[in-house]
């Protein structure tokens, strides 16, 4: 399946395919668990990671002073570069931005950092981690979400849910899926580990507290910088 494609399935079928049905209650809940840990208040900075169409944005409404949309896309409607200036604006904006190279942003800059489905995407991810870091300031809020790849739970429920969605595009989803999520679980914990040493670290497991990553749909990362 060649870039173009797959560009084409993330512009044109991706809100029908994930956006809708139960799998949209499911992202919903995602976003709502996400947006409680994230904790933005009226006077802060908000960058998201991998924004998309603001799906994040206009299931919670955060409430905060500036809101960063940032994606890769600019086919989403992402056509102004990331800048320092943007600091300064206030409300919701969209920019165009790598995850792995935010550098047109300074150290400890942003209250909050928000991340969806990106990580497991990224051919870089420790980078992108350190950059996210980076840029959240002493006491600010990491918030990302992670799919327990390739787990059997999760691989099991997207059989007999989103696989059939897929189909009616014109997608094989094995295809799609495992060239876009590149990174196990495993890989990305440890990443994890190393890049937030010494900062409080906390991984939320869903639906199932109890059981190991492999028997859970997905962790939510949050970290707190010290």
């Amino acid at each position: 399946m060649g870039r173009q494609a797959i560009d084409v399935f993330y512009d044109d079928a991706y809100e029908e395919v994930m956006g809708t049905g139960l799998i949209g209650k499911y992202w919903q809940l995602i976003h709502k668990q996400i947006e409680k840990l994230a904790q933005p208040a009226h006077g802060s900075t908000v960058l998201e990671i991998g924004a998309g169409h603001g799906q994040h944005f206009d299931q919670t409404n955060p409430a905060s002073l500036l809101y960063i949309e940032t994606d890769i896309r600019e086919s989403m409607g992402y056509e102004i570069g990331l800048s320092k200036k943007d600091l300064n604006l206030t409300g919701r904006i969209k920019r165009l931005a790598n995850a792995e190279n935010l550098s047109v942003i300074p150290d400890s800059s942003v209250d909050s950092v928000v991340v969806t489905c990106v990580l497991a995407h990224l051919t870089n991810p420790d980078v992108a981690l350190a950059e996210w870091r980076r840029i959240l300031k002493i006491g600010g809020n990491l918030v990302v979400y992670i799919p327990c790849e390739p787990g059997l739970i999760l691989r099991v429920v997207r059989f007999f849910t989103t696989r059939r969605k897929f189909k009616r595009f014109g997608v094989r989803q094995e295809d799609l899926h495992w060239l876009e999520h590149r990174n196990h679980f495993l890989y990305l914990k440890l990443l994890i580990r190393g890049v937030f040493k010494g900062d409080r670290v906390r991984f939320f497991k869903h639906p199932f507290a109890l059981l190991p990553w492999d028997c859970n749909l997905y962790y939510i990362l949050h970290v707190i910088k010290v």
